[in-house]
């Protein structure tokens, strides 16, 4: 029989399990391939699940090593869910599709860096995630794919509404909805999804699960489907800061620039002791009792500027084609080869991938990345130029003087809120910390940290103390 609930468990419970030899990895395997079965057709958090004799294969060979005394560490014999915008070599059962029919027969030469990583790591790749898809639809709904369909939160009572504009109240919010649901729904303990802005915390909040955005470039993006080649952060997503810290620690490299001693394992001490903490009022938002009361004269000064920085820095239209038709030339096969031709793909097939019409094809690549191809890329010298802009901008005339200023280190705000605008465009880490559910609809909601620049530490210590003081995991009803 099996000693665990799918929908609580974490990674960390799941190792001394099978290091107690209570349960083996293929026991855990078939238990969360059972689960899926029965609830990804509702859910759709999903886009494909890896092919049953497969994974279990691949969990035997694991147990087969731990049986010899051999280990790969403290993801050895874990199921993962991978979202569908990175690269995941055949060998594993699973197409990367980035939830579009024009990518079906897709075939990368290999599996991406930070996911081979945690494969390496011992991690089994169990399914892939369900993602909003912008490069074949504008204004979609979150959470949306043609091959996916809508991803509905297993928190939210009555679903989706559709009658709500983009990012609800009912929806599973960002572009990694597929990811932090899956973890929420109990899919897999852990999950990795990617993040231009906000699509690592909105997502994430609204699944009551935890999840770390690092710096920019701290975690490899080769292998990954761009939105915009500057800001894409791949991260990850799981129901306690433990498993945050050693998904992470896996993701990396060893010897990376700014990783803590020990590891960011070794930052989850769940103490308070060091961390000062402000938030900025955002619709006269607090937590008075926990926070300082810095000024928020600063930030609203900045957010004007922000504002304007931000619209020029995020136009992906000068970076989607030039990332994206590259990012299809280290593909070892592809019918859809550049961007001009996913235009086409999508034109054909305007039933599959425009299911709301054919509108969204006469706007402007900014907004939809399958009409055109016609706006410039930036020269390095501008790209460079731009991300110095935005870095001081959003970064050291923002965050860092605020921070400064206010005598704190971490910076508390709603989740659902422009604070992930500030981490986009500064290339800073943040991190979502769930807190409660709206009476409403029951719609999780939480909190985003934000911090400097490969401070990643500080934010892990933090989330470690948030989870000894608020009742984090709570299991949806499915």
């Amino acid at each position: 029989m099996v000693s665990f609930d799918v929908r609580t468990a974490t990674a960390s419970q799941l190792q001394e399990l099978l290091q107690g030899g209570s349960v083996t990895s293929e026991d855990i395997v078939e238990e969360y391939l059972q689960h899926i079965d029965k609830h990804n057709d509702r859910l759709r958090a999903l886009v494909e699940v890896a092919p049953k004799d497969r994974v279990l294969s691949i969990a035997r060979q694991l147990d087969e090593e731990r049986r010899g005394g051999s280990t790969r560490g403290p993801l050895h014999g874990t199921p993962i869910i991978v979202k569908d915008n990175i690269a995941t070599h055949p060998d594993l059962g699973l197409r990367t599709t980035g939830g579009s029919f024009a990518f079906l027969d897709l075939v990368p030469f290999e599996t991406a860096s930070a996911v081979r990583r945690l494969t390496d790591a011992g991690c089994i790749v169990i399914g892939k995630a369900n993602l909003s898809v912008r490069t074949t639809v504008a204004g979609m709904p979150c959470g949306w794919s043609a091959l996916g369909g809508q991803t509905q939160s297993p928190y939210v009572q009555g679903g989706w509404d559709p009658r709500e504009k983009f990012g609800g109240h009912s929806g599973p919010g960002g572009s990694s909805s597929g990811s932090a649901t899956s973890v929420a729904a109990g899919f897999a303990p852990l999950s990795v999804g990617t993040e231009t802005w906000g699509s690592l915390i909105m997502p994430a909040t609204r699944a009551n699960v935890f999840t770390l955005k690092p710096s920019r470039g701290v975690v490899p993006m080769d292998g990954i489907m761009p939105v915009n080649d500057i800001y894409d952060i791949a991260g990850p997503m799981a129901k306690s800061a433990s498993d945050i810290t050693v998904l992470l620690d896996a993701m990396i490299d060893i010897g990376a620039p700014h990783r803590p001693d020990g590891g960011y394992a070794s930052k989850a001490t769940a103490s308070w002791r060091g961390l000062r903490l402000g938030a900025v009022d955002t619709a006269n938002w607090r937590l008075d009792e926990m926070l300082a009361e810095p000024d928020d004269n600063l930030f609203q000064q900045q957010e004007e500027d922000l504002a304007k920085e931000y619209s020029k820095l995020k136009d992906d239209g000068h970076n989607f084609v030039r990332g994206f038709d590259y990012f299809l030339l280290q593909m070892k096969s592809s019918t859809v080869k550049t961007v001009a031709e996913l235009v086409e793909f999508n034109k054909a097939h305007a039933h599959l991938e425009m299911p709301l019409g054919e509108a969204p094809l006469k706007l402007p690549i900014k907004t939809s990345y399958s009409t055109r191809s016609k706006t410039e890329p930036w020269t390095e010298t501008q790209t460079l130029g731009r991300v110095r802009e935005g870095e001081k901008c959003a970064g050291q005339e923002g965050v860092d003087r605020y921070l400064d200023e206010n005598g704190i280190n971490i910076l508390l705000g709603p989740a659902d809120s422009w604070l992930t605008d500030f981490a986009c465009v500064a290339g800073y880490p943040s991190a979502s910390l769930p807190l409660s559910f709206w009476k409403k609809n029951g719609r999780p909601f939480g909190v985003i940290a934000l911090t400097r620049k490969h401070r990643e530490d500080p934010l892990v210590q933090l989330m470690s103390a948030w989870e000894s003081v608020f009742p984090c995991i709570t299991p949806p009803t499915l």
